[in-house]
């Protein structure tokens, strides 16, 4: 709905939260008429909190639009090649924890307070076991589907 209420009305609805108003519907609600700018709208007229609703520019709604079919269209691939070769799943994410861990050892260089570098220490060894982990699925994921 328009952050501005209208004047005048001669064709107005009163205002419902059930109801998905359409694009150019004037709505009479308790703080004045108001005029549905939206494709769909449902945010309370003149309600602040709902400002988030409002769209000022229409390509930014387009926009957002065709990233969710781009991403959508994108996924059976995704899942194609998760479950076709999901040793490459574990080889990425033995890949992440080692360079985490690599990073975590970099940063106990850097640090100069004791307690700093106490603290990276405790993660550093923490991630030595997700090395472990991720390393040991990838060796048996290799021989079941290798």
């Amino acid at each position: 709905m328009s952050h501005q209420p209208i004047q005048m009305c001669t064709d107005c609805y009163s205002w419902s939260e059930l109801t998905v108003w359409p694009r150019g519907v004037h709505v009479k609600h308790v703080k004045g008429l108001f005029k549905a700018e939206g494709i769909n709208n449902t945010a309370e007229p003149g309600n602040s909190t709902h400002s988030k609703f409002y769209v000022s520019h229409t390509r930014a709604a387009y926009s957002s639009t065709t990233v969710d079919i781009n991403v959508i269209s994108l996924l059976p691939v995704l899942l194609q090649f998760m479950f076709k070769q999901p040793e490459y799943v574990c080889a990425i994410v033995a890949i992440l924890s080692v360079c985490c861990t690599v990073c975590g050892f970099a940063l106990l260089f850097y640090f100069t307070h004791w307690y700093q570098q106490l603290a990276t220490a405790g993660l550093v060894l923490t991630n030595y076991y997700s090395i472990f982990v991720s390393i040991r699925d990838y060796m048996i994921l290799t021989r079941v589907y290798g």
